[in-house]
């Protein structure tokens, strides 16, 4: 009875690994987008490679199954371009290249 109630429970608990994070999947992505076409390639280069990287990070984990690492490094990379972005439309203002 004991080894049948471990076995139920290894096998509950591998078989639940929790939803996809598609939604941040998703936002991550257009984040990422938002902040290549406002031009942050060429004021913060270094942290929108970082931001991809992080990005392609995530969709590997996503592939391994590990949904909440992955959750995890979207909202990060997401984080990250939305800073970029934000950096990039304010230097543009300044040296009045925004409008």
């Amino acid at each position: 009875m004991k080894l049948f109630l471990l076995v139920t429970f290894l096998l509950i608990g591998v078989g639940c690994v929790g939803p996809q994070p598609v939604m941040d999947e998703v936002l991550s992505e257009t984040a990422i987008r938002y902040a290549d076409d406002v031009g942050a390639e060429s004021t913060v280069a270094s942290y929108l490679v970082t931001a991809k990287e992080k990005h392609n990070l995530a969709k590997r984990l996503l592939k391994d199954r590990k949904y909440s690492e992955a959750k995890k490094i979207f909202n990060e990379a997401r984080s990250l371009a939305e800073k970029i972005e934000t950096k990039a439309k304010i230097d543009q203002l300044k040296s009045g290249d925004l409008f």
